[in-house]
């Protein structure tokens, strides 16, 4: 009877380990949103097919409210930097200095300057890809 007690604990030990361990694993990896699925050529104003109004397309989120065709690349696409590289974290906290680009324009010495390819950016792209410190 005590071995049967013990190959059933051992079961559900076992069981419950196989459960746990893919959510373990997904919640450890980076996410990335998701890459287009179709081709972009001759397609360069996502809304008119991912606005909402179109049966059986699916809908941007709420949260991109007023992101314009090249924010949607910059994360989408499947060679956009957001896809294929991972955005250093911010070395300091962005409270009060909401202005990246009047550090990081390239003019301040000793202040590590913007990539040349974010260039013309808005300063709301820099937190899309860039996480603040925690803490």
């Amino acid at each position: 009877m005590k071995a049967v007690r013990v190959v059933l604990a051992l079961g559900l030990s076992l069981g419950a380990l196989a459960v746990a361990s893919p959510v373990r694993a997904q919640a450890a990896a980076p996410t990335k949103p998701p890459v287009i699925a179709h081709d972009t050529a001759g397609r360069g104003q996502c809304l008119m097919c991912h606005g909402g109004t179109m049966e059986g397309i699916k809908a941007v989120p709420k949260n991109h409210a007023g992101r314009t065709n090249a924010q949607c690349l910059m994360c989408h696409a499947k060679d956009s930097p957001m896809q294929t590289a991972t955005a250093p974290a911010m070395a300091h906290s962005p409270a009060g200095k909401e202005q990246c680009m009047m550090c990081h324009g390239g003019a301040m010495e000793g202040i590590k300057a913007a990539p040349a390819n974010h260039k013309g950016w808005d300063v709301k792209n820099c937190t899309l890809c860039h996480a603040a410190p925690k803490g």
